[in-house]
């Protein structure tokens, strides 16, 4: 995987990290991102097996998203995201 990640996605990812189980519009209210923003990084989580979509049994129309358990570390270490998700994201408006 040679995909780089933007700042944005890098955000979504902490959030999804510290907080997840947690659905897109959530996600907006922790960082001002818009939510095409957060549908786009998560779109790229997703299809590079970072991140995983789940189905959110109290509402179907809103999916939850979790830090995929499967991945190996050295994914994780080749996006330089172990240190990453340990730390609060800087900037961003993030709200805790």
């Amino acid at each position: 995987m040679a995909t780089q990640l933007s700042a944005g996605i890098l955000t979504v990812l902490q959030v999804v990290a510290n907080y997840g189980p947690i659905s897109p519009h959530e996600i907006c209210e922790k960082v001002e991102l818009s939510p095409r923003t957060v549908t786009l990084a998560l779109s790229t989580l997703t299809e590079n097996r970072i991140c995983k979509r789940i189905p959110n049994l109290s509402d179907m129309r809103k999916p939850l998203y979790v830090m995929n358990n499967e991945i190996p570390k050295s994914v994780l270490a080749e996006y330089v995201l172990d240190s990453v998700i340990r730390t609060p994201p800087a900037g961003l408006g993030w709200r805790p």
